[in-house]
């Protein structure tokens, strides 16, 4: 799937930072960076799995190196269930790599899996990444993602509720619709994400209530999408 100059540029930026002076913050997020050793032995004990030099399993999530950094690119479909926790950074066959994406279809139709732990560096969700995860129940997107792609959580009929951090600038096409459980919404941005229309549906637009920064309002009033909402609020 190709991508845009400027966030090809977010990824390169954020991998120069990752071995410059923002690899002594990892260990303030969620999770910790794992090395994997020669021997296929991690340092944290979690499962490995080899498939070639750019690819690999840990606990049975698949990870691809693209671009000097790790996209999140998919599961095993035999081993998998539950909770997906993304580390932050792995190495490598000697090489350190920070997890940036989750790619096209990463857990594309797991509805087996009940939440995911996403690493706050992530700077894009990908198309169909949680593609008809009905078991999905909750999600926190970290606010360094940008953009959420096409049909990102399509389906994903067990979320309540969901927050949009002030980072994300682009929601595309039908990203979230589907999710007819969605009864809250709370957007963080005082510029309202682009979307279309149909990123979320007249269920989700009738049901849920929508809430944005005070001071908001007329913004969110006139943009695509946002404005289909019945119910909204400043907070």
């Amino acid at each position: 799937m190709k991508k845009n100059f400027s966030f090809v540029f977010l990824l390169a930026t954020a991998a120069v930072c990752f071995f410059t002076s923002c690899q002594k913050d990892l260990d303030g997020q969620t999770g910790k960076p794992v090395v994997i050793n020669e021997d296929g032995t991690t340092s944290n004990g979690s499962r490995f799995v080899g498939i070639d030099d750019k690819n690999f399993y840990l606990d049975y999530i698949k990870y691809t190196v693209e671009e000097g950094h790790l996209v999140v690119s998919g599961y095993d479909r035999t081993g998998f269930s539950g909770v997906a926790n993304i580390v932050p950074a792995i190495t490598y066959k000697g090489n350190a790599y920070e997890v940036l994406e989750f790619g096209y279809g990463a857990f594309m139709n797991s509805t087996s899996l009940t939440s995911v732990t996403i690493p706050n560096r992530v700077l894009l969700i990908g198309g169909y990444a949680f593609f008809g995860c009905t078991g999905l129940t909750s999600i926190n997107i970290p606010n360094s993602v940008t953009a959420i792609g096409l049909h990102a959580f399509y389906n994903c009929t067990g979320l309540t509720s969901l927050t949009i951090p002030q980072s994300v600038t682009t929601i595309r096409t039908e990203a979230f619709r589907g999710c007819s459980g969605l009864t809250s919404i709370h957007c963080k941005s005082t510029a309202p994400p682009s979307c279309s229309n149909s990123s979320f549906d007249d269920v989700t637009y009738k049901k849920a209530v929508l809430y944005f920064p005070k001071g908001s309002l007329s913004e969110y009033n006139s943009a695509n999408g946002w404005k289909n909402f019945v119910h909204i609020q400043e907070k």
